[in-house]
């Protein structure tokens, strides 16, 4: 039985896969269509409708002679006999067999994954710490073809980078930070250590504005420490991506009083609607509910006044996909009025992602109360995720979090970055929600926005502390809905079961009208056996011949973006 191996530098490394057999055999997989999504739902698929499985004896083809112990034939096309690339890597310690139902899901739905241990990377690469050896294994990676990147654990489950940066606003006063970085892995080409001093990520001595803000790789963390942890994100990745709860175009829109000038307040619903106005479409618009901290902003937008009852509320009986925060928070405060209280009190079933330029509320190491980090009161302890990890960890809540490890300066430069980030999976067509991260990383020095009036404020010391601070929490292969108008996919041609010897499947990909469905990724898994791909012609089909060596389940994805998937289980004869 064969293994999905990674080739990296002369196979300097290789690594336990999401299918199960001998580790000696080095295999890869090919990369499949990036425009296709990777949303699927494994639920009972007959009961919600999301497919039409016609079981057809052309479909099945069976070889009468051939038994389970003698496949008959070689599997033609099979991407784990390549040597091509995984296009997404799991990294974790001890959950990382936790991750494997995981990765298997983002491999069934087009993406071939792998989880790789920190200790397997530690092995095989130099550094003077964990965090480095990661970083150069994320770049080997990367160069191989891999573009996606999960941290699957809290800070002591997988490094993390803290880079030291103080910064003196005029009438603000004086902040540091010394937070984990993200950049640290996502921007893979600069010298965070250019000066060699061991202090990383200094402005001038190390890199400049443009260096840091050059990221390429899509990385995300999901800050668990527990299987079940692990178990409640995957739930909800499952929940959001099928599309069955979701209300894809509605959009809950919130701020927080940013601050006071000249004795008048400054609403941080200004910077949201700047955003929406210039990248958000109508239908977004049209759907959004909002709830902001002031009167005047609530009647001059056509909201309400948002308290913590009214946006729970919102949340549990109405449901949003998308959450767009311009505000305050804390360690232990989403927002300047939601605290980790209310998220634990979340009940939710449509998860959405958050998008926010809050404060210190993305920080997993570190209990953060202060705008100056050494006044910070230490690490986390187990009872101290922030607000923010606990949006992501919970069983309720969302399945990305955008905030900031640190202080995130608002409308110096955190607002920046999300006017860039929306206008990526927007007006740029980058829907998964890591490439958009980095996308905003690489723009957002160009953006500049006004506020009642006043000239963007921003400088190259706060955008260059923004790109060190924001934080993605989540899986960045996540693939944003971006219209009401979705496709609901129904697939013939997938059989109940399949026997011994060839196998040869036609499936078709259709609209409830029968409208054949073009471009959209048919995957069949079977774990250390076979992984097939094919993307659906003008006429909505996929042929496949297989010959399985063993019994084993057929795991069937076909997915598109915007488009609610199919996903099916098919099991051996007996």
């Amino acid at each position: 039985m064969r293994y999905l191996v990674m080739i990296l530098i002369s196979s300097l490394i290789s690594m336990s896969c999401v299918a199960c057999g001998d580790s000696s055999d080095q295999t890869a997989t090919d990369t499949a269509n990036n425009d296709a999504t990777g949303i699927q739902n494994n639920d009972d698929n007959d009961a919600t409708g999301m497919q039409n499985n016609d079981a057809n004896s052309q479909n099945s083809g069976n070889n009468s002679q051939a038994t389970w112990d003698e496949p008959g034939g070689q599997t033609p096309d099979n991407l784990l006999n390549t040597q091509g690339p995984v296009e997404y890597v799991i990294t974790s310690e001890t959950l990382a067999q936790a991750w494997q139902e995981y990765a298997v899901y983002r491999t069934v739905m087009g993406m071939p994954t792998e989880v790789v241990t920190v200790s397997e990377i530690s092995s095989h690469y130099q550094g003077e710490d964990d965090a480095q050896k990661v970083r150069a294994f994320i770049r080997d990676a990367h160069s191989g073809g891999t573009d996606y990147f999960l941290m699957g654990g809290d800070a002591g489950q997988v490094p993390f980078r803290r880079i030291y940066m103080a910064i003196s606003i005029s009438m603000a006063g004086d902040y540091t930070t010394c937070g984990p970085a993200q950049v640290y892995f996502s921007n893979i080409d600069a010298d965070f250590d250019a000066d060699g001093d061991g202090q990383y990520g200094e402005l001038h001595e190390d890199m400049e504005l443009e260096d840091i803000s050059a990221a390429t790789v899509a990385v995300g963390r999901v800050p668990v420490d527990t299987p079940e942890e692990v178990e409640n994100y995957f739930e909800k990745v499952r929940s959001y991506e099928s599309g069955s709860t979701a209300r894809t175009a509605s959009t809950l829109l919130m701020s927080d009083v940013a601050t006071e000038i000249g004795g008048v307040q400054i609403d941080g619903a200004e910077g949201v609607e700047k955003t929406v106005d210039a990248w958000f479409p109508q239908e977004f618009k049209d759907g959004a509910r909002r709830l902001y901290a002031t009167e005047g902003s609530a009647n001059k937008y056509g909201g309400e006044v948002g308290t913590p009852e009214n946006i729970k509320e919102a949340l549990e009986t109405a449901g949003y996909s998308l959450i767009f925060h311009n505000g305050h928070g804390l360690w232990n405060w989403l927002t300047n009025i939601l605290d980790s209280g209310w998220v634990r009190s979340l009940a939710n079933t449509v998860v959405p992602v958050m998008a926010s330029c809050s404060c210190l509320a993305g920080n997993f190491a570190d209990i953060t109360d202060d705008a100056v980090c050494e006044n910070w009161s230490g690490p986390q302890g187990p009872n101290d995720d922030s607000a923010g990890e606990l949006f992501i960890n919970l069983a309720h809540g969302g399945v990305a979090y955008i905030g900031n490890t640190g202080t995130g300066l608002g409308i110096l430069g955190g607002t920046q970055f999300l006017h860039s980030f929306f206008e990526a999976v927007f007006a740029q067509g980058i829907t998964r929600v890591g490439d958009a991260f980095s996308y905003a990383h690489r723009n957002m020095n160009s953006v500049r926005l006004n506020y009642s009036g006043l000239p963007d404020m921003s400088t190259d010391d706060s955008r260059y502390w923004t790109h060190l601070v924001v934080v993605l929490l989540g899986d960045p292969a996540i693939d944003m809905w971006t219209t009401a108008r979705v496709v609901r996919l129904l697939a013939s041609g997938i059989p109940e079961s399949y026997g011994p010897g060839r196998n040869e499947w036609t499936i078709t990909v259709t609209d409830p009208f029968s409208t054949p469905i073009s471009g959209a990724v048919v995957t069949l898994y079977k774990e250390g056996d076979f992984l097939l791909s094919k993307q659906t012609g003008p006429d909505g089909v996929a042929s496949f011949t297989f010959y399985p060596s063993g019994r084993g389940v057929v795991h069937v994805g076909v997915v598109k973006h915007d488009a609610i998937p199919v996903r099916k289980d098919v099991q051996p004869e007996d």
